[in-house]
């Protein structure tokens, strides 16, 4: 079993040292904040750069979303959302990170009013319409 640490929301410029510390107390890897990577502003090859370079390896990504890029409801702006995942899985392929949680409790609320039902479509056809939450692992064998 691998035991691996999740970092605080630090800032890109500052990511090393709570993995420096999840290092020199024995964790195994390092589960890193997407949020405050600054995908959205061009800063993806930086991300790259500083992830690459920790002292731990990177097997795990957590805060998925950043404050403020809202996933449900009527202000949603789906191209936004769009770009924001396609250089997240990127990132994460690049970094060979299998699993991304998608845990900032903000980021799951549908907001008042909202439609609550999954529409019709040949992507959505094999889904239920109600969903369960699912349960997540946390540790990597």
């Amino acid at each position: 079993m691998k035991i691996g640490y999740a970092a605080p929301l630090a800032t890109l410029e500052t990511m090393h040292q709570p993995c420096d510390a999840a290092a020199r107390a024995g964790f195994d890897y390092f589960e890193v904040p997407l949020a405050p990577l600054g995908l959205l502003e061009g800063r993806e090859k930086a991300a790259l750069d500083v992830l690459s370079a920790l002292s731990l390896p990177c097997l795990a990504a957590q805060s998925f979303l950043p404050r403020g890029l809202v996933p449900t409801g009527p202000e949603i702006d789906e191209n936004r959302v769009k770009t924001y995942l396609g250089k997240a899985a990127e990132l994460c392929q690049a970094l060979g990170i299998p699993v991304a949680v998608f845990g900032a409790a903000w980021s799951r609320n549908v907001p008042d009013g909202a439609r609550t039902t999954i529409p019709s479509s040949p992507a959505t056809s094999r889904r239920s319409a109600t969903t369960r939450p699912s349960r997540s692992r946390s540790c990597t064998t």
